[in-house]
């Protein structure tokens, strides 16, 4: 190991005292090269999926939607926002990064999002386009979550859904629908 270290210094050393002077781009791209960096034309790449826990759905305007995950996670929701726009309260503990990705390619006019958890105490949070903000709890004598909104925006929507208690598990299905 040694020996290879000692190469890659004399290396390093004639590429920068090189008696034949190297532009300094051909040597930062041999260096790259060297040290295993990969260089790519970002004009060539596609728009990356969004990051989340189970996966990203594209929402159509007319179709339902059920996905599946399970809750778990010491994140405190409300380190999202503390409130919607409409004063409910963010509850509830998830994980940092979000559970699910709706893709809305059109507006909605009225979307429903509710958790099933078979009587787990669950909580929602959905992130929307400019950072717009959906909490949900307890809806219709249930325990877990719902959150009706209308005329969602086309665009990306993260959804977090929690529990009330930190790092407790719950699978559950996430019904999408308008």
């Amino acid at each position: 190991m040694k020996r290879i270290n000692q190469a890659r210094k004399n290396r390093w050393a004639f590429l920068w005292n090189s008696p034949h002077p190297i532009p300094i781009g051909k040597a930062l791209y041999s260096m790259a090269l060297a040290s295993g960096i990969i260089f790519f034309n970002t004009a060539s790449l596609t728009h990356a999926q969004p990051n989340s826990n189970f996966g990203a759905v594209t929402i159509a305007s007319s179709a339902e939607q059920v996905l599946e995950g399970y809750t778990g996670g010491s994140m405190s929701l409300s380190a999202i926002a503390p409130e919607d726009s409409q004063q409910r309260p963010c509850v509830g503990y998830a994980d940092s990064t979000p559970d699910h990705v709706l893709i809305l390619p059109n507006r909605l006019s009225r979307v429903t999002v509710a958790v099933n958890s078979n009587g787990g105490d669950t909580t929602l949070v959905i992130e929307g386009p400019g950072q717009t903000i959906y909490c949900g709890d307890d809806a219709g004598g249930s325990s877990d979550a719902v959150i009706q909104g209308r005329n969602w925006q086309d665009g990306e929507y993260k959804v977090w859904v929690g529990a009330f208690d930190a790092g407790v598990r719950y699978d559950y299905t996430l019904t999408v629908r308008q």
